[in-house]
């Protein structure tokens, strides 16, 4: 069965920003299974991507069978439609659970980037963090829509 999860450093600290975060995982779960995992942030230096703390807490919550997504500056750029397609198709080639992990204020550890299956970027703009997991939720479920023929696309 498909399945997504989404591992982020990090808790929504604004309370409408986490509001509009648990609509949007509502509406997902109405396509597939779907679930958040929030690791802890540093503490101390929150500007080291490598922290080893970030690193192992990552690693505990990522089987070797999941297909990993990070969410990078550096990865490939796609359209919403691009985005449908993608998942689309990796739905019907892959079984295995699809995990997307966001960093924390200094990104991803470069281990778990170099890990990854896939590389995905939204954008070469730097977002808020609790932003940018609200424009992931949403793209996501945009996606969904796209494959499902839902009109919130259009």
């Amino acid at each position: 069965m498909e399945k997504i999860r989404l591992i982020c450093v990090g808790r929504i600290k604004d309370s409408a920003l986490e509001s509009l975060s648990e609509e949007y995982i509502k509406r997902i779960c109405g396509f597939l299974p779907f679930s958040v995992t929030e690791l802890k942030e540093p503490k101390g230096n929150r500007d080291n991507a490598e922290d080893q703390s970030v690193s192992e807490q990552f690693n505990r919550q990522i089987n070797a069978k999941d297909y990993l997504v990070t969410l990078d500056i550096f990865g490939k750029k796609m359209t919403s439609e691009q985005l449908s397609s993608w998942l689309s198709t990796h739905f019907s080639h892959n079984r295995n659970s699809l995990v997307f992990a966001i960093g924390g204020a200094s990104g991803l550890p470069s281990s778990l980037i170099q890990k990854s299956s896939f590389s995905l970027s939204f954008s070469d703009m730097t977002f808020p963090h609790d932003l940018f997991r609200i424009i992931f939720l949403e793209q996501l479920y945009r996606a969904l829509t796209i494959i499902h023929h839902h009109p919130y696309h259009k």
